[in-house]
């Protein structure tokens, strides 16, 4: 065996399909990704700096509210910024570990609003049922 093929290592990647090789196509939806991503990045961060500057909105349901916007930040800032990179680099590999780490991440944010969708609703129902609590 020849030293150059024992000290070899291989790293499992992804090519992602879908993107097209013409950089005047790639720009548009790049432009209206960037758009959708920033929008909900400042209505999020913002919701929840006027929830914690406000004391009037220190109730629970605005708590609830505040933690919602959070999950939802994260969510988005877990997947959008590697799309937005996909689009306008011609690389369009990912290694298998960033493709599991952001996809662990994504599952977690999305169980984590699910849980927290579920637990304002409680609230809701408690909050309906039992008015004088």
């Amino acid at each position: 065996m020849l030293l150059a093929e024992a000290n070899q290592t291989s790293e499992v990647t992804f090519i992602l399909l879908g993107f097209s090789e013409f950089p005047d196509v790639r720009v548009p939806p790049f432009l209206v990704f960037l758009t959708i991503y920033i929008v909900t990045a400042v209505e999020n961060l913002s919701m929840n700096l006027i929830i914690r500057i406000n004391p009037k909105l220190h109730t629970p349901m605005y708590c609830f509210l505040s933690h919602l916007s959070f999950i939802d930040f994260c969510y988005s800032t877990t997947v959008t910024p590697k799309l937005l990179e996909k689009l306008v680099m011609e690389d369009r590999t990912i290694s298998f570990t960033g493709c599991i780490t952001q996809f662990f991440l994504a599952c977690i944010f999305v169980m984590a609003e699910t849980f927290m969708l579920a637990v304002m609703s409680y609230d809701q129902f408690v909050a309906v049922s039992h008015p004088l609590l």
